[in-house]
């Protein structure tokens, strides 16, 4: 478009400022009424039903988020000595939340800078508050139906949270008053009752530090030890003691980076065949918090349990060397056989052949380091070559599940380690090999990790040949654009 025709629209553009001049939005035509009441915008609301629910919603988490900035003012003042700015600390903190720096590093960069930390923990504390506060504001928890809906739950659950971590500083009750906002935010659905309800109901949700703790359980008795983790979320693993007794009886360590608490879990695991899955677990806190819970099957979270099921297949499906190599010459040959037959490949064959070429796969990615990359590529090759050609859509995910935990295991060690010439090629290969068969493994991970190192300023800092090809060859796998340049929010001087 010639710049004197963007010159005419621009003088010719019209701001709205919407109903009651608070603004306009593109899925709301009376504004951003969508996100604070009943405007009649929803995405398909059953007949006879409001979204009433909203302005209470929105009251009650503008009540909370006002309370907890005037404890974040008040309290940064005394633990800091009044050495920097609220607003200032908590610009400079997105660095922690966007997982830049640990918390750690962030509080010595600011007594580098001569800001005064009287209280680490609580100033770990307030800081999180402040995270919740703004999380309770997620768009999405107004935008749909009801307020039964996960979107509006999860900003509940984000405020209870905030009134948790800001309690300490106040007198004032905040989860009561929250609630009792809550309580005129009626759902639509009798069953749900109303936002005090579901407030209510989510207090029972077993707290952090009791999941990571049934999620290291599971790794240490599910997973191979390749497969093992020290982390989960903000949650690290720094103690694990099985004891020699008759139940299934262990201890933990469990560690909050963000908000620097230490959790000592003593935990006991049965089952029964109406609950799977138990863990009872005694907590004692560093701050002298205890609490105890049971743990069962129900309340493993989606995410979690498909990942405990990846260590339990892994576990099931290890093969030897011997096996894997047999395996994938012989999927070659059958692959040349099928794929211009005339006759119907019997289906029990069909999918005996593709359970073990899937299995064969995951061995070579978990089996220690016995075969060279070499005769590995050769086999991983001749599988994918199989199941692009005959598998089902399901196998083809199982695939891009493969590739994509490997391509993720790869990136945390250079995360970890460092990158070298070495983890790089090999994260290259996974992605030339897997694109060359036409499956697309996610990369997240890995642009991630390596976005510094491929176009912000540590690109610049590779010398070699070798690496700075191996490293624009990256840069181009992993779609990053050339323009594309981010960094961390700088500290200001003292």
């Amino acid at each position: 478009m010639q710049p004197f025709l963007i010159l005419i629209l621009l003088q010719k553009a019209i701001l709205h400022v919407g109903e009651e001049g608070k603004g306009s939005s593109w899925s709301c035509i009376h504004g951003v009424s969508r996100w604070y009441k009943d405007c009649g915008c929803n995405t398909g609301a059953l007949e006879g039903w409001n979204q009433k629910w909203r302005t209470p919603l929105r009251e009650a988490v503008t009540f909370l988020a006002n309370h907890a900035d005037t404890i974040f003012k008040e309290q940064v003042k005394i633990i800091t000595d009044d050495s920097i700015k609220s607003d200032e600390l908590l610009h400079t903190y997105s660095n922690v939340i966007s997982n830049f720096i640990d918390v750690d590093t962030y509080f010595v960069q600011l007594e580098e800078k001569g800001v005064t930390i009287n209280d680490k923990k609580s100033l770990a504390q307030i800081l999180e508050g402040q995270r919740f506060k703004h999380y309770m504001f997620t768009s999405c928890g107004w935008f749909f139906n009801d307020i039964g809906g996960i979107e509006p739950k999860q900003n509940i659950q984000y405020g209870i949270e905030c009134a948790s971590l800001y309690q300490p500083y106040t007198n004032l009750d905040l989860e009561k008053e929250f609630f009792q906002i809550l309580s005129h935010a009626k759902s639509n659905k009798r069953s749900d009752g109303s936002g005090r309800t579901i407030a209510r109901n989510l207090l029972n949700t077993p707290p952090g530090e009791s999941e990571a703790a049934a999620y290291f359980l599971m790794n240490r008795n599910f997973a191979l030890e390749n497969d093992q983790k020290d982390t989960y979320g903000k949650y690290l693993l720094s103690n694990y003691v099985k004891h020699d007794d008759k139940d299934k009886h262990y201890t933990l360590t469990i560690h909050d980076t963000k908000l620097k608490r230490i959790h000592y879990v003593d935990a006991s695991v049965h089952t029964n065949e109406h609950d799977g899955y138990i863990v009872s677990m005694e907590t004692q806190s560093d701050d002298d918090e205890n609490h105890t819970k049971e743990y069962t099957s129900s309340a493993i979270p989606l995410k979690m349990l498909e990942e405990v099921y990846s260590w339990i297949d892994r576990s099931m499906n290890r093969m030897s060397d011997e096996e894997m190599l047999k395996v994938a010459r012989n999927i070659s040959y059958y692959t040349l056989l099928v794929q211009n037959a005339k006759n119907v490949t019997n289906e029990t064959l069909f999918i005996e052949s593709m359970g073990s070429a899937l299995s064969a796969l995951r061995s070579l990615f978990t089996t220690p380091e016995t075969l060279s990359w070499d005769n590995k590529r050769e086999s991983i090759n001749n599988i994918l070559n199989f199941i692009r050609r005959t598998g089902r859509e399901i196998e083809k995910e199982t695939v891009i599940t493969i590739f994509t935990a490997e391509i993720e295991k790869t990136s945390r060690l250079i995360d970890l380690l460092g990158f070298n010439y070495e983890r790089g090629t090999y994260l290259l290969d996974l992605l030339n090999i897997a694109r060359a068969h036409s499956f697309q493994p996610s990369t997240t991970l890995a642009q991630e990790s390596l976005r510094e190192l491929t176009i912000g300023k540590s690109s610049q800092s590779y010398h070699s040949p070798l690496t700075s090809t191996l490293l624009r060859e990256l840069k181009i796998a992993l779609n990053f654009s050339s323009s594309a340049h981010f960094e961390p929010i700088r500290l200001p001087h003292a």
